[in-house]
């Protein structure tokens, strides 16, 4: 990528050349693609360019345009730039198709999943946030044996799986967070339960770095310098100006909530106010933001399993250099995060459609399936995918978010129709499938 952007604010000493450029067809066309993809120098120089027209000068006419739209948000950079929103037709369609599908109801064509099944997909959606969140930061373990130890409440047995199972109870407690203002204090806690027995100075956790731990930030796994944050005085002060843009009320000046989350979740990334965990604690105060919003339907996607797809990874890190290299410009970022929302969305919607119609084709094998609850119907599922799975009471219990004396009647129920057996491992019972199990084929 090009280090320096043209200095477009030098073309302002040719009003004619602007003049000319505004009554183009040619450049209003070149404009509107340009902000439809929100195009950063880096790519907008390649474009078809108007006859005789430089593009230097171009940019400079798509600077204007977008200055007269941007909104600051009242956080200023270290070189005295307002860190700026500016939204385009299309982001206001993305942002439409947000509104409509993560705060209203989700018509599949098979039905809507019932209190219990909504409960364990919060729960999945958790636990896939955190695996996937931990990884980009460099967690290195399967998501088989992460997922594993977060069902079966078993103790972390490294480094790496603790910073998972860190993840997935930060995240499981953003719901109670919701009447929280952004603060220090909320920054403290949230960042403590989020690196602890993860670092290496037990001092760290819950505590903002200082300029002698001379902390940057690096593109995972290449190594590449991505930036460096701000003195810790001058992020004192940014968080300062972020809280206060956060905290304030819609009656004060309206942001839509997915455009404030976004800002933040960059914001905190920028500022990088803490030794290490930064990446963990910006995208796990987004997910806070939008649950604090009402945008139930967060709750159940891994917005970061979209990040750590490979076609997706590298534009994590190129929204962050874009942004900093154009002014302040946040609306790379947030061009970004509208993307990996609505495919998150849609993968979440075909995930939903698949589900349900298996269970309701299950349904229609059982005979006494009017006897078969739905976390029944999830388990029986489950292990038509894998035959040799193995389920214990514990797991269960975790995975439906029920009682203990609920679990025991429900794999009971099953053991009593044949449906699974029980069996003894080691020093505890496991359930497998039974002589009555309806596998795939009848």
């Amino acid at each position: 990528m090009s280090k320096k952007l043209p200095d477009w604010k030098k073309s302002l000493q040719n009003p004619r050349e602007l003049i000319e450029l505004f009554s183009s067809k040619e450049m209003q066309e070149l404009v509107k693609k340009a902000n439809s993809e929100y195009l950063h120098w880096e790519r907008f120089r390649y474009q078809p360019m108007p006859q005789n027209i430089t593009p230097e000068a171009a940019w400079t006419f798509l600077k204007m345009a977008r200055m007269t739209g941007r909104e600051n948000i009242g956080v200023v950079d270290e070189n005295a730039n307002h860190f700026s929103i500016f939204l385009t037709k299309e982001h206001m369609k993305q942002l439409s198709f947000i509104d409509s599908h993560s705060s209203g109801t989700i018509v599949t064509g098979e039905g809507m999943p019932d209190d219990t099944s909504k409960d364990r997909l919060v729960i999945n959606g958790l636990i896939e946030e955190a695996i996937s969140s931990s990884q980009i930061e460099g967690a290195n373990t399967t998501r088989k044996v992460a997922k594993n130890m977060i069902e079966q409440q078993l103790k972390p047995k490294n480094k790496h799986e603790q910073m998972i199972l860190n993840n997935y109870v930060a995240m499981a407690q953003l719901e109670n967070w919701k009447n929280r203002e952004l603060s220090d204090e909320f920054l403290f806690e949230l960042h403590k339960i989020l690196t602890v027995d993860t670092l290496e100075q037990k001092e760290d956790e819950g505590c903002f770095r200082t300029d002698e731990d001379e902390v940057v930030v690096v593109e995972n796994p290449t190594g590449e310098l991505v930036h460096i944050p701000p003195k810790i005085s001058e992020a004192k002060v940014q968080l300062k100006q972020l809280y206060k843009f956060i905290n304030e009320g819609d009656e004060d000046s309206y942001t839509h909530p997915f455009v404030k989350a976004s800002i933040l979740h960059f914001l905190i990334g920028y500022i990088h106010p803490f030794v290490d965990g930064n990446g963990r604690l910006a995208r796990a105060l987004f997910y806070w933001f939008l649950i604090k919003k009402n945008y139930w339907m967060f709750k159940f996607l891994p917005i970061s399993l979209q990040i750590k797809k490979q076609e997706w990874k590298p534009g994590y890190y190129r929204a962050f250099k874009y942004v900093e290299s154009d002014e302040g410009d946040i609306t790379y970022f947030l061009s970004y995060k509208l993307k990996l929302a609505k495919n998150a969305i849609e993968d979440f919607i075909k995930y939903l459609k698949r589900k349900q119609k298996e269970a309701n084709s299950l349904k229609e094998k059982l005979v006494s399936s009017q006897e078969i609850n739905s976390r029944q119907l999830d388990i029986i599922s489950l292990l038509q995918k894998s035959p040799s799975m193995e389920i214990d009471l514990q797991t269960y219990k975790n995975r439906n978010k029920v009682a203990y004396e609920t679990a025991r009647s429900d794999l009971t129920s099953l053991e009593e129709k044949s449906i699974l057996e029980k069996v003894k491992k080691g020093k505890k019972y496991v359930f497998v499938r039974g002589a009555k199990f309806p596998t795939s084929k009848n």
